[in-house]
């Protein structure tokens, strides 16, 4: 069966895509596209959103879709920001071919699998959690006559049928050992290596920066870094707790793959032209500071290439690991989230916890290596007080921590998201209960993301108080 996954942006100031976000393609596409191959199909890997028009980007598919002969289209919807964007997509897709199977997977797709067959009838089926072998085994059945097919089994599919909703009994949560066997390199499979992209942030986005997605050069791109699945732990607003992962994906524990398959990872992208990398994965595991250091220590001893790494910490990093990082890499960035200003709602509302005085015992010890750079990162959330006071008392803090730590500080407010605690699990967290569903979302993902959005936020001032910050970091004097 010969398939193609399809990367779809969220239109930032128009629906068009031509000022968009969510363009980077999360990790597993590439992991399940090379294992559909190794399981005897094709499947290749494009990246709508580098392409800056909604129009061209879908013509473009649907070209590919023809040239290639394409029988099954999958469509990733992890971040939900991009949840219209992909039912939009699928739909025209289905309009042009109607033979073409679309599937649908992700985070996002596993939460509301039953919510998106039944809101977009152009959707024949959703991969429920881990993708590499639900995906391929459903190739397989589609290959086969249709009278022998049996979608029974194939694990983790919710299936439109003529009867209603199918959804398998079987299941497939992968160990470590079978994160190891996976390939996660994008050489052999993405159309163009020119679709990956490493950016831009948030922050450029919203100041309307606007970067040739298509165009940058490999070097300048961040490869984000797949180490595992899972998380140890649970924080109020995070989709990707340990209780969501227990639910939606009958993960029960933190799976890690193995050193050995991450470096090369690492080194085929080295290969393919990246020197900047980008880890977000910090769920306590047992031996994780040695772990780490294995894969830093490898990648350094098998590359001559000045590669730099950013690493996003959701505890205070040790000086085990901060003495391999900083001497792997030559330009080495540590990105610290303690999210909330006040310790006390950490405690509440994080799975990790720290106080401002260990955080900054821990900015002294990483200003100690000279090539180490620090990012702190703090969330404006529901759960503060925010008005004059408490918004200055913030950016205070932010313009302390550059002056005295030579930090880069930011904020950032976060959004609502399927499946996290406070969203889906009010009894954890009852005073920060948000109450939304599939229909609140929805209709949410419909308007453009040109603003930060009062419902997701359940802050009704989150604009003016983002303005705030803003105007407040600007004010020289305040200091």
């Amino acid at each position: 069966m010969r398939s193609i996954i399809v990367h779809i942006p969220k239109g930032f100031s128009a629906d068009d895509w031509s000022h968009n976000y969510i363009n980077v393609m999360p990790m597993g596409v590439f992991s399940i596209a090379n294992y559909a191959v190794f399981a005897g199909h094709s499947c290749r890997v494009m990246n709508a959103a580098v392409y800056e028009c909604r129009e061209h980007a879908l013509e473009l598919v649907y070209r590919r879709i023809e040239q290639d002969g394409i029988g099954v289209v999958g469509l990733p919807l992890h971040w939900h920001l991009s949840g219209y964007d992909v039912c939009f997509a699928a739909e025209q897709i289905k309009d042009r071919f109607p033979e073409c199977r679309v599937v649908l997977g992700g985070i996002t797709a596993t939460i509301f699998a039953k919510e998106l067959l039944n809101a977009c009838p152009a959707i024949d089926a959703v991969v429920m959690g881990d993708g590499e072998v639900a995906f391929a085994s459903y190739l397989d059945v589609l290959d086969k006559p249709v009278d022998e097919r049996d979608f029974g089994i194939v694990p983790n599919l919710c299936l439109r049928t003529d009867a209603g909703l199918f959804t398998s009994a079987k299941r497939q949560v992968d160990t470590d050992v079978e994160m190891g066997r996976y390939n996660f390199s994008i050489a052999d499979c993405i159309y163009d290596v020119r679709e990956y992209a490493g950016g831009p942030s948030m922050f450029d986005v919203i100041k309307g920066k606007r970067v040739d997605l298509l165009n940058q050069p490999i070097e300048d791109r961040a490869f984000f870094i797949n180490i595992g699945r899972g998380c140890s732990l649970n924080c109020v607003y995070c989709a990707g707790s340990s209780v969501s992962f227990a639910r939606y994906f009958h993960r029960q524990e933190l799976t890690v793959r193995p050193a050995a398959s991450v470096v090369r990872t690492v080194l085929d992208a080295v290969e393919v032209g990246f020197s900047k990398f980008h880890i977000c994965f910090d769920a306590p595991f047992s031996g994780k500071d040695d772990y780490f250091a294995e894969i830093f220590t490898s990648i350094a001893a098998a590359t001559n290439t000045d590669l730099s790494l950013l690493y996003e910490t959701y505890n205070l990093p040790s000086r085990r690991f901060l003495d391999s990082f900083a001497s792997s890499f030559n330009k080495a960035t540590i990105m610290i989230s303690p999210c909330f200003v006040e310790s006390s709602l950490m405690q509440k509302y994080k799975g990790y916890h720290f106080t401002r005085s260990e955080m900054e015992d821990c900015l002294t010890q990483i200003g100690k290596y000279p090539n180490l750079n620090c990012f702190v990162y703090f969330a404006i959330t529901c759960l503060e007080n925010w008005n004059d006071d408490t918004i200055r008392e913030l950016v205070l803090y932010m313009k302390q921590l550059k002056n005295r730590w030579g930090c880069q500080a930011s904020a950032m407010p976060i959004l609502a998201e399927p499946g996290s605690p406070w969203v889906a699990f009010g009894s954890m967290y009852a005073d920060a209960a948000l109450g939304l569903g599939f229909a609140d979302f929805y209709r949410e993902w419909q308007r453009p993301l040109n603003e930060w959005n009062p419902t997701l936020c359940n802050l009704p001032a989150i604009n003016e108080v983002f303005a705030r910050i803003g105007e407040l970091m600007q004010n020289e004097s305040l200091t």
